[in-house]
């Protein structure tokens, strides 16, 4: 390890989500100072540990180290730290624990499930924390996207004259419902799109998509309709940061805030698109109407498209003047005195 490089130890849950959350942070941190990443996998033992243990860390003294491995699962490296970085719930109670033990900046992103604030050095968040002094509101979420990695980053077949567009597809989940109706639609708006106007799609699919609804999508888009593309379990060409790079717009389904926020922060315009069932809960559906009040995004139902493919022509307002990873790097600078 670097002597002059500093050890953050990023706490990562399993879920890919989260960990590239976190990642985000790390990136931004990584504008400011040299580090060295330990990635620390770990477990709750069980979910109904979670509230004695958050009984535990709200009670004020720190529990002895030993005391951690009775709710979670894991291995610390040898080497202390000098931040900790985490993202999702399931780690707040692990990263809160390890913040006191080792008296070092413990930066979380998300919801505190009934922790107090002050059992962290920072908590970045969406919306305000009631009576957190230690909260950065972000408008868009750390995301591993950095606009400085895009630029060195290609896919073959897409450039000159060739315009490629991105599609970023997920599934059932967060208030949203996909039936074969939507999946038909898209598969036609994509196909009708590379027919008339000679797009190449990118496409990248997730866990929630779902066999049958790739298998439609690869049924219906012609070969020559598609520049690359990553199906869930199934391999493929390139990877969601190369389809990023290479894409002059962005769509994607409105069901996953992260691959949202991922796509705002290539710095393209983004179109979000849902099924006709969609019921995102108050939350969500707040930062959507702001994204795109602000012109981050704009909002598409998917098979009101097929009516009016044009929709996908008009701009979707203008990115962001300043990366987000750029943006919580000048905050992070302010909060921890870097």
């Amino acid at each position: 390890m670097a002597e002059d490089a500093l050890c953050v130890w990023l706490l990562s849950d399993g879920r890919p989500g989260h960990y590239n959350q976190a990642l985000g942070v790390v990136n931004a941190l990584r504008r400011l100072r040299p580090l060295e990443v330990e990635r620390i996998d770990l477990r709750l033992r069980a979910g109904l540990l979670r509230s004695p243990l958050r009984l535990l860390l709200n009670a004020g003294p720190v529990p002895p180290p030993a005391w951690l491995r009775l709710f979670h699962r894991l291995r610390l490296p040898a080497r202390r730290p000098d931040v900790i970085v985490s993202a999702g719930g399931r780690t707040s109670f692990a990263n809160a624990w390890l913040g006191r033990r080792y008296g070092v900046p413990n930066l979380f992103a998300g919801s505190l499930r009934g922790l107090t604030p002050r059992l962290f050095h920072t908590v970045l968040t969406l919306e305000p924390v009631p009576g957190a002094d230690n909260n950065l509101v972000l408008e868009v979420p750390p995301t591993r996207v950095d606009p400085q990695d895009l630029a060195h980053r290609r896919v073959v077949g897409c450039g000159g004259d060739t315009p490629c567009r991105a599609v970023l597809i997920g599934g059932n989940g967060a208030g949203y419902r996909y039936g074969r109706d939507d999946w038909q639609a898209l598969a036609r708006v994509l196909a009708e799109q590379a027919e008339r106007r000679g797009v190449r799609w990118l496409i990248a699919t997730s866990p929630r998509t779902g066999a049958a609804a790739q298998r439609l999508l690869r049924d219906r888009l012609p070969e020559t309709a598609l520049a690359a593309a990553s199906w869930h379990g199934r391999g493929g060409e390139g990877d969601v940061l190369d389809f990023l790079a290479a894409a002059d717009r962005i769509l994607v389904t409105e069901d996953s805030m992260t691959m949202l926020a991922e796509a705002v922060s290539a710095l393209k315009p983004v179109y979000a698109l849902r099924p006709a069932q969609a019921a995102p809960d108050a939350r969500y559906r707040a930062v959507l109407d702001r994204w795109q009040a602000r012109g981050l995004v704009a909002r598409l139902r998917i098979d009101r498209l097929v009516e009016s493919p044009g929709r996908l022509e008009e701009a979707a307002g203008p990115p962001l003047a300043r990366p987000p990873v750029e943006t919580l790097a000048g905050l992070l600078r302010l909060r921890l005195g870097w």
